[in-house]
């Protein structure tokens, strides 16, 4: 621009500041209405690998011809404003067509490549979304197949249980065993498509479930929860106690005359939830790893947790000698629901 007023203050006779700065306005505000165009033409003949020489002389031919339009405007502009200047029309178009020539390519180049710029980046946003979108679905999916695999799987297992005390004759025994089994399956379609419940739904669950076990120990299984009332609007997977507990009985206590305990504990570590189920049952054999922690019920829950907090939850199981216990200790986000809940600690 400086450029151009320069050239048409120092011609032959010179043209007043205001005249110059109308010509000038004119021929550079056509941008503004040629813009739209450019757009759309540059969103259907897209700048994308592999460029073809097609696309590119479609571009260089849109590029000349708006530097065109600009100087027609400018010609128009310059024979309105300065009627005496020398030459015809087509000179003065000529004259501003090599003037605008070089930065009208720059400026069109400008305008596509910013387009092309932004669809780019819409797309990549566009694909980061369905990626999201396909990983939630596929977490959702392998989320829904644990649970549902859990659910029979406890379900038989607390059958086998009446039916066993059905075998002993066992028949108050066996009817309150049913009466809770309905209490459990009504928490269990409570629970519905949700994958996480409160710490006091899952110790209720629990409870409940040692309720029908206990049928068939009586006294020689005791049980002991720990939990503070603080923390009974935790989060947590659902079903996630009752499979260690399982193990517990039927690996540790089961082979006991005497029986023994099963303590359940939890609290608050910074961020963190830590859960502790443990008994003094006869230990971990030499092959547990093998036999007990490649079994569906740890296999099922190392996999949900991982789905659900991914690197943020752990699963460890330990033997101590002395005394003679196994721990089983769940960490993962200490996450509250919005209402809280109140879950009760004592003794069983």
């Amino acid at each position: 621009m400086p450029f151009t007023i320069l050239s048409l203050r120092a011609s032959a006779e010179p043209v007043s500041l205001w005249r110059v700065l109308v010509i000038v306005a004119a021929s550079w505000y056509v941008w503004a209405a040629m813009t739209p165009a450019i757009v759309r033409l540059a969103e259907r003949r897209r700048l994308e690998r592999p460029i073809t020489a097609g696309t590119i002389a479609v571009h260089l031919a849109a590029a000349v011809g708006a530097c065109a339009v600009q100087a027609g405007i400018a010609a128009v502009a310059t024979r309105t404003l300065t009627p005496s200047s020398e030459g015809t029309l087509g000179d003065v178009f000529v004259f501003w067509f090599l003037l605008f020539l070089p930065a009208g390519v720059v400026v069109y180049a400008a305008v596509v490549s910013l387009r092309n710029a932004e669809l780019n980046r819409a797309a990549l946003l566009a694909r980061e979304r369905q990626a999201q979108r396909l990983a939630a679905q596929l977490s959702e999916a392998q989320l829904n197949a644990l649970r549902a695999q859990i659910q029979p799987h406890f379900l038989f297992n607390t059958l086998n249980a009446v039916i066993a005390l059905v075998r002993d004759r066992e028949t108050d025994g066996a009817v309150q065993a049913l009466t809770t089994l309905s209490a459990l399956l009504r928490t269990a379609l409570r629970a519905g498509a949700t994958h996480e419940v409160t710490l006091a739904e899952e110790l209720t669950f629990t409870t409940n479930y040692l309720a029908i076990e206990r049928l068939r120990f009586g006294e020689r299984l005791c049980v002991r929860i720990d939990v503070p009332s603080a923390l009974g609007d935790v989060r947590l997977p659902s079903f996630l106690l009752q499979p260690f507990v399982e193990n517990a009985l039927r690996h540790g206590l089961r082979h006991q005359l005497t029986g023994g305990h099963i303590d359940i504990s939890a609290r608050g570590a910074g961020d963190r939830l830590i859960v502790h189920v443990e008994d003094d049952g006869v230990g971990l054999s030499t092959d547990w790893e093998e036999r007990c922690a490649a079994g569906f019920g740890i296999a099922n829950s190392r996999a949900r947790l991982r789905q659900l907090y991914g690197a943020d939850a752990s699963l460890q199981i330990a033997r101590r000698s002395n005394p003679n216990r196994t721990v089983v200790e769940i960490a993962l986000p200490l996450q509250r629901t919005a209402v809280p809940l109140n879950a009760g600690g004592g003794q069983s």
